[in-house]
């Protein structure tokens, strides 16, 4: 007989919002859907850091507990425009090295150092309510009646909506450097 466990749940946990630490667990360069050059990152979050120089990994809500490590955040793209460098990358860059930004080669940037690189930020969770999918017509048609092309929620058996929250980071703070978790 299986019973359940009193591991901690692999979830976000409500009104989620914190200081955490996130490893990159992926980077890529190509263009976007306009041709402008891109880096696209993924993320994974490993906990939040406490006073001890390491990271926990679980926290505490109510009854339940919540394992944050190896929840994956939502992905991050740095557009290599001159727009967009000014206002993001730069920024992001010099705190993911601690030195000053000399620029960035948009035909061919250097990524490695988003191997392996741990970041503090503020990482916060969204929920979203699912929808339907709308045809193009169906699309049209609530544009012509002033109300917001969106599908209507879709429904569990119970009348409730189903809902999914995800994570994302809205704020860059510095470049991790303390004990780091194994992968999960």
């Amino acid at each position: 007989m299986i019973n359940k466990s009193n591991k901690p749940k692999l979830a976000v946990p409500p009104a989620f919002k914190n200081r955490c630490v996130i490893r990159c667990t992926d980077v890529k360069f190509g263009p976007n859907s306009n041709d402008a050059p891109m880096i696209t990152a993924n993320w994974e979050l490993l906990g939040i850091p406490n006073s001890t120089g390491s990271i926990d990994t679980t926290i505490k809500r109510g009854d339940q507990e919540y394992q944050l490590a190896g929840l994956r955040l939502k992905t991050t793209y740095f557009t290599l425009t001159q727009k967009a460098v000014d206002g993001f990358y730069a920024e992001f860059w010099e705190k993911a090295n601690g030195d000053s930004f000399q620029g960035i080669d948009e035909t061919n940037p250097d990524i490695k150092f988003f191997d392996g690189l741990c970041m503090e930020a503020i990482v916060q969770g969204n929920t979203v309510i699912e929808r339907q999918q709308l045809t193009e017509e169906e699309k049209a048609d609530k544009i012509a009646k002033g109300e917001q092309p969106i599908g209507d929620p879709i429904i569990d058996g119970d009348g409730n909506e189903i809902t999914r929250t995800m994570l994302s980071q809205s704020m860059w703070l510095k470049k991790y450097t303390g004990d780091v978790p194994t992968p999960f």
